[in-house]
């Protein structure tokens, strides 16, 4: 895909919560299957989902609760969902994410003990994840 439509596919992504495949015959050098970038996505987008579900299990849980006070906490927990990029493809990208991730107040709430029987783990696996992106990303690898 172009760098427009990169733009574009991660935005329908981030917002409304379609990820968009690359066309057939579309992928950039390494960035096909087996490659560094390859395995460096895969681990994010597999951390991402687990994040992703932890959190709708939160949300469905303060849903359940049917309380109006808790629409304030389910538009903080939408807010992780949509910040989280489906597919960072730069490295600007994924230093944003870590920024993000490292140092955001709604991020840290989320993980507090919740009362619902669960643990809500972001932090760690997605910034495990973004390191291994990262590292891929780099040239060479991360390699000097």
């Amino acid at each position: 895909m172009s760098a427009t439509l990169d733009s574009k596919a991660e935005w329908v992504a981030r917002v409304l919560g379609v990820a968009i495949p690359p066309r057939p015959g579309a992928e950039r050098a390494g960035t096909g299957p087996g490659s560094g970038a390859a395995n460096g996505m895969a681990a994010w987008t597999a951390a991402r989902m687990t994040a992703l579900a932890s959190l709708k299990l939160l949300e469905n849980a303060f849903r359940a609760m049917d309380e109006p006070e808790t629409d304030p906490a389910i538009i903080l927990l939408r807010a992780i969902q949509a910040n989280l990029t489906a597919a960072p493809t730069t490295l600007a990208q994924v230093a944003e994410l870590e920024n993000y991730v490292t140092n955001d107040e709604i991020i840290r709430s989320a993980e507090q003990p919740n009362g619902f029987g669960f643990k809500v783990e972001l932090k760690t696996p997605l910034l495990t994840a973004l390191a291994a992106l990262r590292g891929a990303l780099q040239p060479n690898g991360g390699r000097p």
